[in-house]
């Protein structure tokens, strides 16, 4: 784990192994982090995967278009059923819990011109 922000903290922290280690109750920070374990990731991130690579060598293995096919689109559902899932799933509108999920108006037309 890196941590790239904490806010409105100043103090030392220290990181061991997965923990933070910090001397208040609450934190909110910003960080990144290399997952190496699959089973740490969604569930629906995982079968998308496995579409994918299932469709990549699907024909490489079974010679046979329609299993290609068929991957492939098991793939394009996939891949659309967990765009809609990441869509819908809850956003920050607190700007005190950082940056927010919002489009400002203002922001949205400036950046068209």
């Amino acid at each position: 784990m890196r941590v790239l922000q904490i806010k409105d903290y100043d103090a030392d922290y220290k990181i061991e192994g997965r923990k933070l280690l910090i001397n208040i109750s609450e934190v909110y920070l910003l960080y990144s982090a290399q997952i190496t374990d699959v089973n740490e990731l969604d569930v629906l991130l995982r079968e998308t995967i496995s579409a994918g690579l299932a469709s990549d060598i699907a024909y490489a293995i079974t010679s046979n278009l329609q299993v290609a096919k068929l991957m492939t689109e098991k793939y394009g559902l996939k891949l659309s059923e967990a765009r809609h899932t990441d869509a819908s799933e809850g956003y920050n509108t607190d700007p005190t819990l950082g940056n927010t999920d919002q489009i400002i108006t203002e922001d949205f037309l400036n950046s068209r011109y």
